[in-house]
């Protein structure tokens, strides 16, 4: 029934943009498709992308050069051999996900590449440790003024682009329609898309020359459910805090008993609502509570301290469960910790590889309603447990066989650091740019797609339910709030 409504109010807003568009009322039209885009993304409709939304845009993109704009730019040019990258989102944001993504492509870049970046809607705080990343390349960046309409947002955007880069990199949000506008035309330098929301539905695939996922699970889905022309796996790139002291180091100086086994979790806290017969709370109280497991903690990150469904779980346990929210610095916790526990029923796919990383080995969540909802298969991890005894089982194994802890740790981190890091990444990136076409060009795949399987039928069903309990609701009313302000 959810997805049959959220389908409803997705056709009731999109026809609003059709209508601005016959009407050529192109401003308009995308203040609608970006309404439409935000019902897609925070309240599931059961599909993943939208053609004829996106041959719409592309139609608007055709009017472009009647545009008139008044905005002047500078970005460094590259004086030697290399690339230059112009990475766009459309907010950066200091807590991290897609925003460090671009920062660590950054990071990672070859001596002679230069990486630049353009922010289309950004109000708020500007991560200093993005711009640092761009400008040790000798790049720079832009912000659009939040005066700009959407059309000279995406006539600006086509101008950069094709005066100043080689490559184009969008990270940007799923309901965002510039970048379907200015890159309608077959000019300019190809693009690359950043799938960094892989279970939501987005705008760009039609302008994308390739769309990178992050994994296996992530291009079966982009593969069935999107008319992408071109698909190309990148691995989340990921950097390593430095841990130059001992676990029994960290363990005190977060006041924890140094003999104390230390599990650890990192996720925001939607991504442990419990769903169905997992619960992650209930799960760690038992553990945790069991009478050989007096000495063990777990540390929470990513999690509200005052999160009411965790409080039972601090009570029941006598604070062994220690919820420690946002830390920018997670050195000590990643120190301190003994292995890392993937949090379900949404996994947490960055924060457990940097865990495994750091030889910290990953337990996998157990009985996975969606494989899409967690981390593929490493090296020395486990199968995800077929049930909650097995699941229990798993973890008393790693808290109590040390032995067996290292030796997963250490078959983790060899397999993770040799796709995820430094120069293998890198030449993850070459092969990414090898398998790009020289040219851009805009469309879909003319193989027929669409085609649910039982396990996309039932991501589907789950992704309409457990939205609204994730508080996504609120943020589409967020979304339809800040449009009335504005036009009111």
């Amino acid at each position: 029934m959810q997805l049959l409504l959220n389908q409803q109010r997705f056709e009731r807003v999109s026809t609003q943009f059709f209508h601005h568009l016959n009407k050529k009322n192109y401003e308009d039209a995308l203040r609608w498709a970006e309404i439409a885009g935000s019902c897609a993304w925070f309240a599931h409709p059961g599909f993943y992308m939208h053609q004829e939304i996106e041959e719409g845009l592309h139609s608007i993109g055709d009017k472009l050069d009647s545009v008139d704009i008044n905005f002047s730019w500078c970005l460094p040019r590259n004086i030697r051999q290399g690339r230059k990258w112009l990475h766009i989102l459309t907010a950066a944001y200091t807590t991290g996900g897609h925003t460090r993504l671009a920062e660590r492509w950054m990071a990672s870049a070859t001596d002679d590449d230069i990486h630049s970046f353009i922010l289309l809607d950004q109000d708020a705080e500007i991560p200093n440790w993005l711009i640092a990343a761009s400008q040790k390349t000798g790049g720079s960046y832009i912000v659009l003024p939040s005066e700009m309409g959407f059309m000279e947002k995406a006539k600006v955007l086509r101008n950069i682009s094709r005066d100043w880069a080689d490559i184009i990199v969008l990270h940007i949000h799923p309901n965002n329609p510039i970048c379907s506008v200015a890159f309608s035309e077959n000019e300019g330098p190809p693009v690359m898309f950043v799938n960094h929301a892989s279970l939501c539905f987005w705008y760009g695939v039609g302008v994308a020359d390739a769309v990178l996922d992050m994994g296996v699970q992530d291009q079966k889905l982009t593969i069935s459910q999107r008319r992408s022309k071109n698909n190309l796996l990148l691995p989340l790139p990921i950097n390593l805090p430095d841990l130059k002291q001992s676990s029994s180091y960290y363990k005190e100086q977060l006041g924890i008993d140094p003999n104390c086994v230390v599990m650890l979790t990192s996720a925001p806290g939607y991504k442990y609502l419990p769903y169905e017969n997992l619960n992650f709370q209930n799960t760690m109280i038992d553990i945790l509570n069991s009478s050989q497991n007096k000495n063990v903690t777990l540390i929470v990150l990513g999690v509200d301290p005052q999160d009411v469904n965790w409080k039972e779980a601090i009570e029941k346990t006598s604070g062994r469960v220690k919820v420690m929210g946002l830390q920018k610095d997670v050195v000590p916790y990643y120190g301190a910790s003994d292995f890392y526990l993937e949090s379900f029923p949404f996994g947490s796919f960055t924060a457990s590889l940097e865990a495994a990383a750091l030889g910290k080995p990953i337990v996998s969540a157990p009985m996975p309603v969606s494989p899409y909802l967690v981390l593929g298969s490493i090296n020395g991890k486990a199968k995800n447990p077929d049930s909650m005894d097995n699941y229990k089982a798993l973890v008393e194994a790693y808290i109590h066989d040390a032995k067996f802890r290292m030796e997963s740790g250490e078959l983790q981190q060899k397999s993770v650091v040799a796709t995820h890091l430094g120069t293998a990444w890198r030449e993850k990136v070459k092969n990414v740019v090898k398998n790009m076409p020289q040219n851009h060009r805009v469309g879909f795949s003319a193989e027929k797609q669409y085609k649910n399987n039982e396990d996309v039928n039932k991501l589907n069903h789950i992704l309409a339910l457990i939205q609204p309990i994730q508080g996504n609701f609120n943020l589409l009313y967020g979304t339809f709030n800040k449009w009335l302000n504005r036009y009111s």
